[in-house]
C-alpha cells in the first residue's frame, strides 16, 4: 500500500493522467482541479470547437450586440447598419481596454472607454485622435472572430482555422428551420453562475442516471435512449414517437434519429403530456 500511495503523490502531467484513465470509469480528481487540465482544455476545446452563444433575435435590430465571455476571452456578437453578422474581440487595438462593458446594447459603433477609439460595425478604426500623420487606421481594426448562424442559433470560434461547420449545419437546419426560431422573441432570460469545473455540469445534464430519483417529472417527458432503432429504447417511447412519425411526416418535419462523428447529434422527440 506504501508504494502505491508515494507514486500517486508523484507529479503528474495532463497527459500522463489521460494515458491512465480507466474507460468507463469516473475522472480522476485533477482532471476538475488541477489549473493543468483547465488550460488543456481551454485551448483543445473551448479556444478551438465552435460554441453556441445566442440566438440571431437577441440581435434582430441593425446596430445590435451583446457581448459573451469564454474564459479570459470577451467576444462582441453585432449586426451593423446593414444587418449583416459580425464578431469581435472585446478588446481596443490601442491598449487592450474593453470596449463594450455591458451585455448588450445597440449603436452603430463601438467606442472605446479608455481613450476613445471608434470602431464601425464592420470593426474597422473610424477614429483615433493625436496618432500622427503617419498612423494607418486600416491596420487597427478590430480582430474578428468566426462566427455562423444556423436557423436562428449563433455559433462561435475562437480558432483562426476552425473545424468545418457546414456538414452540421446542413444536417440540423431541416429540424430547427420550421420553428422560424430567428424571428422569435426572448420572453425570460436568468444567469446561472455555478461556481464547479465545466465538466461537472455537462457531464450531469448528459447523463440520466439520476432522473429517477431526482427527476421524476422529467423521466415522464424523455427516454434515456431516443433513438428508436436503440433495442435499450423503452417499448413506450419507441410506441409514442412511431405514432407521432406519421404526423411529422405530413407536416413535412424531419425526426430521425443522427450522430455524427464530431459529437453532435439531433432528434426530434414525442411531445408527452
Amino acid at each position: 500500500m506504501i508504494p502505491l500511495m508515494q507514486s500517486m503523490q508523484q507529479p503528474r502531467g495532463v497527459a500522463d493522467w489521460i494515458d491512465s484513465h480507466v474507460a468507463g470509469h469516473a475522472l480522476a480528481r485533477p482532471f476538475y482541479t488541477d489549473p493543468a487540465f483547465f488550460e488543456a482544455e481551454l485551448e483543445a476545446i473551448w479556444f478551438r470547437q465552435w460554441i453556441f452563444v445566442g440566438m440571431s433575435c437577441e440581435i434582430a435590430a441593425p446596430a445590435s450586440w451583446f457581448t459573451v465571455d469564454i474564459a479570459n476571452a470577451s467576444v462582441i456578437v453585432s449586426r451593423d447598419s446593414d444587418g449583416n453578422l459580425h464578431a469581435f474581440h472585446n478588446t481596443c487595438r490601442h491598449r487592450g481596454s474593453r470596449i463594450c462593458l455591458e451585455e448588450r446594447g445597440q449603436s452603430k459603433s463601438f467606442v472605446c472607454p479608455y481613450h476613445q477609439w471608434r470602431y464601425d460595425g464592420n470593426g474597422d478604426l473610424s477614429f483615433a485622435r493625436e496618432m500622427g500623420p503617419g498612423f494607418d487606421k486600416t491596420r487597427h481594426s478590430l480582430h474578428p472572430v468566426q462566427v455562423r448562424e444556423v436557423a436562428g442559433y449563433l455559433f462561435i470560434s475562437l480558432a483562426a482555422d476552425p473545424p468545418p461547420f457546414d456538414e452540421f449545419a446542413d444536417a440540423i437546419t431541416p429540424y430547427l428551420a420550421p420553428h422560424d426560431l430567428a424571428n422569435a422573441k426572448i420572453a425570460f432570460e436568468s444567469t446561472l453562475i455555478d461556481k464547479t469545473n465545466w465538466k461537472l455540469l455537462i457531464e450531469n445534464n448528459r447523463e440520466c442516471y439520476h432522473c429517477a430519483g431526482g427527476h421524476p417529472e422529467l423521466t415522464r417527458t424523455i427516454a434515456d435512449v431516443e433513438d428508436t432503432s436503440d433495442p435499450r429504447c423503452s417499448p413506450a417511447y419507441r410506441e409514442r414517437a412511431l405514432r407521432d412519425e406519421a404526423r411529422w411526416k405530413v407536416q413535412g418535419l424531419p425526426h430521425r434519429f443522427q450522430r455524427s462523428e464530431q459529437g453532435w447529434q439531433i432528434v426530434r422527440v414525442p411531445s408527452f403530456k
